[in-house]
């Protein structure tokens, strides 16, 4: 289903980056249940919630999940991935964001001679 919904948000024409990759992951999750208040605080978050989704699932297994679903669409294979920013929130829109940008063979070098991103 995932691997579907990739494709339809590509142009017809569209054909899989061979350059390397930068990625960027954005996971916004539903809070549980328990994170709000009940009778008339229903609705209303816990001062005691967490900020943050530290629990499950793990962001590597979201970030595999979305990987995987992307390869030979996105691009010709997750070995191009040279850079990832994966991040997991809370969300009262729950969603997955994605954005991926392709690399220029030609970036300036650090000190050591490595590319900057």
């Amino acid at each position: 289903m995932t691997r579907f919904f990739i494709k339809q948000q590509l142009p017809g024409d569209f054909q899989p980056i061979k350059s390397p990759v930068y990625l960027h992951l954005w996971f916004g999750l539903r809070r549980p249940q328990d994170h709000f208040g009940t009778g008339r605080n229903s609705g209303q978050l816990k001062g005691s919630a967490p900020q943050f989704p530290a629990a499950m699932p793990d962001f590597d297994n979201l970030e595999k999940f979305i990987v995987d679903c992307m390869n030979k669409i996105i691009f010709k294979d997750d070995r191009q991935i040279v850079s990832c920013r994966t991040d997991k929130r809370y969300s009262d829109r729950p969603r997955t964001e994605i954005m991926v940008q392709e690399l220029d063979q030609k970036m300036s070098k650090d000190k050591d001679g490595g590319d900057l991103l």
